[in-house]
């Protein structure tokens, strides 16, 4: 059974196995240069990190941020987000982002969440109601699209 969790309710096991995902996932971004700046930057105040669980062993990962790393008036954001690349396709990917949404929602506050994706992703968020606010170059050079979601 798949449950979406705070990761700061699992096991270091669990936390460095996420810090590795993102280590490995985003060998680009500078915040993610070893396991322990990510174990650092998961447990950042204006984060809050989501695992998902499936029989008890993690099988992907997203965080909400105040602030995400491109210069932006927007706040609220989607980030970060990986599930095992042995299991995607099976909609675990879906629950994660409904998760965090939904976390969002109950938080209060917001009347809309952000995220950057590649172009190659677009149509994965379009399909969950995300709509393209506008596009930039991310910090490595690489065009990213900001998609919204709002309640």
């Amino acid at each position: 059974m798949l449950q979406i969790v705070r990761l700061e309710e699992t096991n270091e096991s669990v936390r460095r196995t996420v810090a590795g995902w993102l280590v490995e996932e985003f060998p680009y971004d500078e915040r993610f240069s070893s396991v322990e700046a990510v174990l650092v930057l998961l447990e950042d105040v204006d984060r809050t990190a989501f695992v998902a669980m499936l029989d008890g062993v993690a099988i992907g990962t997203a965080s909400i941020v105040r602030k995400d790393d491109l210069p932006s008036e927007f706040e609220g954001w989607f980030t970060d987000f990986v599930v095992d690349s042995s299991l995607r396709g099976h909609g675990h990917g879906g629950r994660i982002i409904s998760a965090c949404v939904e976390h969002v929602r109950e938080t209060g506050g917001r009347e809309s969440i952000y995220l950057y994706c590649e172009p190659k992703n677009r149509e994965f968020y379009a399909k969950r109601g995300w709509v393209i606010v506008n596009e930039q170059t991310h910090t490595d050079g690489m065009p990213v699209f900001v998609m919204r979601y709002g309640f």
